[in-house]
């Protein structure tokens, strides 16, 4: 069982801090589940590059927490946005209107936001584009939700063969 270090993790380019003592736990963790040292180490500095993509998961978010307050302390105070948005994904991009890009881009300068991403049904809302996603730190957002009744894309299966769709 390999041991992950303070002094391995300072030698891979972990930060001082809270970091290195998280990383150690998730590194004993993922060392008890068999993993090897290179790969904990790949992954953790997976995490370091791209905290906001592990917000999402149990083992790793603690970490993408303490990555992205790291990576904002030198940015302006909470009341100034970003002057350019942060990156998210959009899927269906070519059938979303550019009022709505232009609002979740939008949502993606405020200083609290740490992660987003746009759905192929995405239209106009109310603040945030309804069909968009958004996470943000240390904050609630009530006009960060969809409020179109009834919106969604929708899946129908028919117990018949295609070709009598047709």
């Amino acid at each position: 069982m390999d041991i992950i270090t303070g002094k391995i993790l300072k030698l891979n380019n972990s930060p001082d801090g809270k970091i290195i003592g998280i990383s150690k736990r998730i590194g004993a963790h993922l060392s008890e589940q068999g993993f090897d040292r290179e790969i904990i180490l790949a992954w953790l500095e997976s995490v370091r590059q791209s905290p906001s993509s592990f917000l999402g998961d149990e083992l790793m978010a603690e970490l993408a927490r303490e990555c992205i307050r790291i990576e904002q302390k030198d940015l302006p105070p909470n009341d100034t946005a970003r002057e350019d948005p942060l990156e998210y994904p959009i899927w269906g991009k070519e059938n979303i209107d550019a009022g709505s890009i232009a609002q979740m881009d939008n949502a993606m300068r405020l200083p609290v936001s740490v992660a987003g991403a746009l759905m192929p049904d995405a239209h106009i809302g109310y603040g945030l584009p309804i069909g968009g996603v958004l996470a943000a730190e240390n904050a609630v957002i009530p006009y960060a939700v969809g409020v179109d009744i009834a919106c969604r894309i929708r899946l129908s299966l028919y117990e018949v063969p295609p070709q009598l769709l047709r």
